[in-house]
Protein backbone atom coordinates (compact mmCIF):
# COMPACT_ATOMS: atom_id res chain seq x y z
CA UNK A 1 0.00 0.00 0.00
CA UNK A 2 2.81 2.40 0.89
CA UNK A 3 4.31 1.90 -2.58
CA UNK A 4 1.12 3.16 -4.19
CA UNK A 5 0.76 6.14 -1.86
CA UNK A 6 4.44 7.10 -2.13
CA UNK A 7 4.98 6.50 -5.88
CA UNK A 8 5.29 10.19 -6.81
CA UNK A 9 7.22 10.90 -3.59
CA UNK A 10 9.73 8.15 -4.43
CA UNK A 11 10.16 9.47 -7.97
CA UNK A 12 10.88 13.00 -6.72
CA UNK A 13 13.25 11.89 -3.97
CA UNK A 14 15.02 9.47 -6.35
CA UNK A 15 15.51 12.28 -8.89
CA UNK A 16 17.11 14.50 -6.23
CA UNK A 17 19.31 11.64 -5.02
CA UNK A 18 20.45 10.78 -8.53
CA UNK A 19 21.52 14.39 -9.10
CA UNK A 20 23.38 14.42 -5.77
CA UNK A 21 24.92 10.92 -6.27
CA UNK A 22 23.09 9.58 -3.22
CA UNK A 23 21.63 6.10 -2.95
CA UNK A 24 17.99 6.11 -1.79
CA UNK A 25 16.18 3.08 -0.41
CA UNK A 26 12.72 2.85 1.11
CA UNK A 27 10.99 -0.11 2.70
CA UNK A 28 7.45 0.71 3.89
CA UNK A 29 7.98 3.82 6.03
CA UNK A 30 11.73 3.36 6.55
CA UNK A 31 14.02 5.43 4.31
CA UNK A 32 17.78 5.26 3.91
CA UNK A 33 20.14 7.63 2.14
CA UNK A 34 23.78 6.79 1.58
CA UNK A 35 26.67 8.39 -0.22
CA UNK A 36 30.02 10.10 0.20
CA UNK A 37 28.64 13.60 0.80
CA UNK A 38 25.19 14.01 2.31
CA UNK A 39 23.62 17.22 3.52
CA UNK A 40 21.37 15.80 6.26
CA UNK A 41 19.43 19.03 6.80
CA UNK A 42 18.74 19.44 3.08
CA UNK A 43 17.47 15.88 2.72
CA UNK A 44 15.32 16.16 5.84
CA UNK A 45 13.83 19.40 4.57
CA UNK A 46 13.10 17.94 1.13
CA UNK A 47 11.57 14.76 2.57
CA UNK A 48 9.42 16.75 5.01
CA UNK A 49 8.19 19.06 2.23
CA UNK A 50 7.29 16.15 -0.06
CA UNK A 51 5.60 14.20 2.76
CA UNK A 52 3.53 17.24 3.76
CA UNK A 53 2.13 17.35 0.21
CA UNK A 54 0.72 13.89 1.00
CA UNK A 55 -0.56 14.86 4.43
CA UNK A 56 2.25 12.93 6.14
CA UNK A 57 5.03 13.98 8.54
CA UNK A 58 8.63 13.03 9.05
CA UNK A 59 9.21 11.75 12.58
CA UNK A 60 12.35 13.56 13.72
CA UNK A 61 12.76 11.16 16.66
CA UNK A 62 13.12 8.25 14.20
CA UNK A 63 15.67 10.12 12.07
CA UNK A 64 19.30 9.23 12.64
CA UNK A 65 22.65 9.53 10.93
CA UNK A 66 24.48 6.22 10.69
CA UNK A 67 28.17 6.39 9.99
CA UNK A 68 30.01 4.04 7.66
CA UNK A 69 31.92 2.28 10.46
CA UNK A 70 28.84 1.34 12.53
CA UNK A 71 26.05 -1.17 11.84
CA UNK A 72 23.56 0.48 9.51
CA UNK A 73 20.29 -1.26 10.33
CA UNK A 74 17.04 -0.55 8.53
CA UNK A 75 13.91 -2.66 9.07
CA UNK A 76 15.96 -5.24 10.98
CA UNK A 77 18.50 -5.72 8.18
CA UNK A 78 22.17 -4.69 8.17
CA UNK A 79 22.85 -2.62 5.05
CA UNK A 80 26.55 -1.79 5.31
CA UNK A 81 28.76 -3.40 2.62
CA UNK A 82 26.37 -6.32 2.12
CA UNK A 83 22.85 -6.90 3.31
CA UNK A 84 22.47 -9.51 6.01
CA UNK A 85 20.75 -10.30 9.26
CA UNK A 86 22.05 -8.59 12.39
CA UNK A 87 24.80 -10.48 14.22
CA UNK A 88 22.50 -11.45 17.12
CA UNK A 89 20.05 -13.20 14.81
CA UNK A 90 22.82 -14.85 12.76
CA UNK A 91 24.37 -16.17 15.97
CA UNK A 92 21.00 -17.47 17.17
CA UNK A 93 20.57 -19.46 13.96
CA UNK A 94 24.17 -20.72 14.23
CA UNK A 95 23.49 -21.97 17.76
CA UNK A 96 20.28 -23.73 16.69
CA UNK A 97 22.10 -25.39 13.79
CA UNK A 98 24.92 -26.50 16.08
CA UNK A 99 22.47 -28.21 18.45
CA UNK A 100 20.50 -29.83 15.64
CA UNK A 101 23.63 -31.13 13.91
CA UNK A 102 25.25 -32.27 17.16
CA UNK A 103 22.29 -33.67 19.09
CA UNK A 104 19.59 -34.23 16.38
CA UNK A 105 16.44 -32.28 15.71
CA UNK A 106 14.38 -34.31 18.19
CA UNK A 107 16.80 -33.65 21.07
CA UNK A 108 16.95 -29.97 20.18
CA UNK A 109 13.15 -29.67 20.19
CA UNK A 110 12.95 -31.49 23.52
CA UNK A 111 15.70 -29.33 25.05
CA UNK A 112 13.98 -26.08 24.08
CA UNK A 113 10.52 -27.51 24.88
CA UNK A 114 9.27 -26.67 21.38
CA UNK A 115 5.72 -27.80 20.65
CA UNK A 116 5.14 -26.37 17.14
CA UNK A 117 4.74 -28.99 14.44
CA UNK A 118 6.14 -26.58 11.87
CA UNK A 119 9.36 -25.67 13.74
CA UNK A 120 11.59 -27.12 11.01
CA UNK A 121 9.70 -25.24 8.30
CA UNK A 122 9.93 -22.07 10.40
CA UNK A 123 13.71 -22.51 10.69
CA UNK A 124 14.00 -23.12 6.95
CA UNK A 125 12.09 -19.87 6.46
CA UNK A 126 14.51 -17.95 8.68
CA UNK A 127 17.51 -19.33 6.80
CA UNK A 128 15.82 -18.62 3.46
CA UNK A 129 15.17 -15.03 4.54
CA UNK A 130 18.86 -14.62 5.43
CA UNK A 131 19.74 -15.97 1.98
CA UNK A 132 17.29 -13.59 0.29
CA UNK A 133 19.37 -10.76 1.78
CA UNK A 134 22.73 -12.32 0.99
CA UNK A 135 22.36 -15.18 -1.55
CA UNK A 136 26.09 -15.95 -1.58
CA UNK A 137 26.38 -16.66 2.16
CA UNK A 138 28.13 -20.05 2.10
CA UNK A 139 27.39 -20.80 5.74
CA UNK A 140 23.65 -20.24 5.34
CA UNK A 141 23.59 -22.08 2.00
CA UNK A 142 25.01 -25.09 3.87
CA UNK A 143 22.34 -24.68 6.57
CA UNK A 144 19.59 -24.59 3.97
CA UNK A 145 20.89 -27.73 2.27
CA UNK A 146 21.09 -29.55 5.62
CA UNK A 147 17.60 -28.42 6.66
CA UNK A 148 16.11 -29.38 3.29
CA UNK A 149 17.46 -32.90 3.79
CA UNK A 150 15.88 -33.00 7.25
CA UNK A 151 12.61 -31.78 5.78
CA UNK A 152 12.60 -34.66 3.28
CA UNK A 153 13.18 -37.07 6.15
CA UNK A 154 10.44 -35.67 8.41
CA UNK A 155 7.77 -34.63 5.93
CA UNK A 156 7.94 -37.46 3.38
Amino acid sequence: MSNLVLKEFDDEIAKYCKEEKIKYTRYADDMAFSGNVINKEEIESLVQKKLEKLGLNLKKEKTRLMLQNEPQILSGVILNKKMQLPKKERNEIRQIMYFIKTFTLENHLERIKEKRDNYLLHLIGRVSYALSLNPDDKEFLDYKEYLNELEKKYYS
